[in-house]
This record gives structure tokens, C-alpha cells and sequence, in this order.
């Protein structure tokens, strides 16, 4: 009997640290990344006037008609803001959580604010366990909103910033919203991918799915407790599941 459970013991000590070890995982492959990307050489390029002034033409071009679309699109949103108020809103929440089967602790707070089909998302997350943490700051600095009634689809561009190892990567994103209003429910989704880094992986590829109920409101302020399921992979290798609970403050 004793044997057996010297056996299980050692057995668990060489499994905890392969479960219990991935955001030490994370940052060797941010540094190992870091180390990479800076013995990249930049290569010599020829340009012709000619190629250059037509492929300015075009581009400018394409930045007026999209200007355009966009000053359309943005004028009908703000026009409907009285039946849709929560097109011009700004939105803070904060929440904590834990992975699905491991002891990686995971706190996150955002600030949003949108207007019309303009918006901006700025996140800060703090993931850690006992191998180490993982501080980093994830900001849409632009999203393009596209409403259709009360469901918005959303496409971001921004950056993902790795504050302690002074880290960063450009990051995309595409999600929805579905705002629910005669049952007080909000439907958040979204999917965000960065660029790929010098390892020829991606930095990190996220899904989240959140749901919150407005319990309370005070005038033009909303409040919303939450749920949320979020799924990273860092690295194509490093997997983290996890559920999280939290509140959402809405001003619209």
C-alpha cells in the first residue's frame, strides 16, 4: 500500500508543474520571440515614380470613398440614437476568474466607449500562477460597429502590449453584440487574432463569449452583473480555459 502511494505522489509531482506551468510558457516564448524578432534585417527596396504616383492615386482613391461610407453610415446611426441610445454609450466592467481545470487565477478590466459605428476597447489583464504572470494591456483602437437594430457586429485594430517584458504585437478582432432590451439581457462575443511574430505563430488567437442582466438602474447608468467564458492560445501551444464573473457599469 505504501508503495502505491509513493508511486502516485512522484507521479503527481511530475504532472503539476506540466499542468500548473503554462504562463511560464507564455513568457519564454515572448522572450524567445523578442530575441528572434531583433536579429531581423531589413532588405534594400527600389521604387518607381510612376508606380508610386499611380499607387497613390488609387490610395487616395480608396480613403475618400471609404471616408465617404463611413460619414454616411455614421450620420443613419446617430440619427436612430433615441430608439438605440446604446449607440452613443460608454461601457467599464471588471471581473475575476479561474482556469477550467487549473489553479491560473485571471483578473480583467475594460473601458469601451461607443459612438455611433465608432468605437474604442481598452483592456487590462492580469494572468498568473504559481510559475509566474502575464500582465498585458489590449486596446481596439479603432472598431468599426455595424448596427442592425439592437445586434452590432464589430471588426477592431489595435495592439496587444506585454507590459513586463515591454513586448507588443498588432492584434484584430471580430465579434457581435446582442442587446436583448425587453429582458435586460446583453449577448457579447468576439474572436481576436494578432499578427504572426518571427516564431511563424501567431502571439495569441482568443475566443470569449460573455452574458450579463441589468439588475438595477439609476437615470443613464446601467448595472450589469456578468459572465464570461473566455479560450486563449498563446503560441499555438499554450492553452488557458477560462470562466470568469464579474459586473458591467453602463452609461447611456
Amino acid at each position: 500500500m505504501m508503495k502505491k502511494i509513493i508511486i502516485i505522489i512522484i507521479a503527481l509531482l511530475i504532472y503539476i508543474p506540466n499542468v500548473m506551468g503554462q504562463v511560464e510558457d507564455v513568457n519564454k516564448n515572448i522572450k524567445k520571440e523578442k530575441e528572434s524578432s531583433g536579429e531581423v534585417t531589413s532588405s534594400d527596396t527600389t521604387n518607381s515614380g510612376s508606380t508610386s504616383s499611380a499607387g497613390d492615386a488609387f490610395l487616395g482613391f480608396v480613403v475618400n470613398v471609404f471616408v465617404a461610407t463611413i460619414g454616411s453610415a455614421q450620420k443613419a446611426a446617430l440619427e436612430n440614437v433615441r430608439i438605440y441610445p446604446e449607440r452613443v454609450s460608454l461601457e467599464t466592467f471588471t471581473s475575476y476568474g479561474t482556469e477550467v481545470n487549473n489553479s491560473t487565477n485571471y483578473f480583467h478590466v475594460g473601458l469601451r466607449l461607443n459612438w455611433g459605428i465608432i468605437g474604442s476597447d481598452f483592456k487590462y489583464t492580469n494572468l498568473n500562477d504559481m510559475t509566474g504572470r502575464l500582465k498585458t494591456i489590449d486596446w481596439q483602437v479603432v472598431v468599426i460597429r455595424i448596427p442592425i437594430k439592437n445586434f452590432k457586429i464589430d471588426y477592431g485594430l489595435g495592439f496587444i502590449s506585454i507590459l513586463d517584458l515591454d513586448q507588443s504585437y498588432s492584434n484584430s478582432s471580430l465579434g457581435f453584440d446582442w442587446r436583448l432590451p425587453n429582458i435586460g439581457v446583453n449577448i457579447t462575443s468576439a474572436y481576436q487574432w494578432s499578427g504572426k511574430t518571427s516564431l511563424d505563430s501567431r502571439y495569441k488567437k482568443s475566443f470569449i463569449l460573455r452574458a450579463d442582466y441589468n439588475i438595477y438602474s439609476f437615470k443613464k447608468v446601467h448595472f450589469s452583473p456578468m459572465l464570461e467564458y473566455a479560450y486563449h492560445t498563446y503560441f499555438e501551444q499554450t492553452n488557458f480555459s477560462l470562466i470568469s464573473a464579474g459586473i458591467i457599469i453602463r452609461v447611456f
